[in-house]
């Protein structure tokens, strides 16, 4: 922690003049957890867990992102905001007021001699368009948010001021604080933003336990006070379909 303190000071130093740069360009400002807007999907836990699933085939995905000159991950984004747009109706809360932020993780740098032990990621936010109820306006908006969150990340990865970096320096107890306040709002904030949203490649090649073939993988993302909702997709089977909790 402390060997790391200067390099991500600096880092967080440039990140600040970064934001500041992207202001006095007349830029609207990347979105945050601080921005957002508390939803009812945006509550402390309880006891009670849901956990959906679906298949989808791969291509349908690739079929629509290469004839509109988009990614998959635009295409799962845009479908995640609708189906999240669907459900903010059904809970009596308008979708149109406002466009949600979803936390998105990246696969982070892995500390030189801690190999093995663990996950290690990043995560920036993106707006998530739940607020365009066309489908295909929402595409071309989640594409545009997709770009403008990977331009970001690069630029806080190279200044070392990414979530990876903070992390490093943050001792467990400053994190037990930052969950007891988020606890104590109420879920009026989230420390991954409205949602996580998270697109996990799966293997790309058939699994087997003994002679069993693995036919199905559901990735199950965390959930924490403020953030309920988390929704995650994986490809599975040599890439022939794609699940999504």
């Amino acid at each position: 922690m402390i060997g790391n303190l200067p390099k991500v000071a600096i880092g967080l130093s440039r990140k600040f003049m970064l934001d500041r740069k992207r202001k006095l360009a007349g830029l609207p400002a990347h979105p945050s957890a601080g921005q957002m807007r508390q939803t009812p999907i945006n509550v402390i836990l309880s006891a009670g867990r849901t956990f959906v699933c679906d298949s989808v085939p791969l291509e349908r995905f690739v079929t629509v992102s290469k004839t509109l000159g988009v990614t998959i991950n635009d295409v799962f984004a845009c479908c995640v905001a609708g189906a999240v747009r669907r459900l903010l109706s059904d809970l009596n809360y308008n979708p149109d007021a406002h466009p949600l932020i979803g936390g998105t993780p990246f696969g982070g740098t892995r500390p030189e001699g801690m190999e093995g032990l663990g996950n290690f990621v990043t995560q920036d936010f993106c707006w998530l368009r739940s607020d365009i109820a066309d489908p295909l306006a929402r595409l071309h908006a989640s594409h545009e948010a997709n770009v403008e969150m990977k331009e970001h990340l690069k630029e806080i990865r190279e200044a070392n001021a990414d979530f990876n970096a903070v992390m490093q320096i943050l001792p467990p107890w400053a994190i037990k604080i930052m969950r007891k306040a988020i606890h104590r709002a109420g879920g009026r904030v989230g420390f991954a933003g409205n949602l996580v949203l998270s697109n996990v490649p799966g293997p790309k090649q058939a699994l087997y336990l003994d002679h069993w073939k693995v036919a199905n993988w559901f990735s199950s993302g965390q959930i924490i006070d403020g953030t309920a909702l988390t929704s995650r997709c994986g490809a599975i089977a040599a890439g022939q379909y794609l699940h999504a909790d």
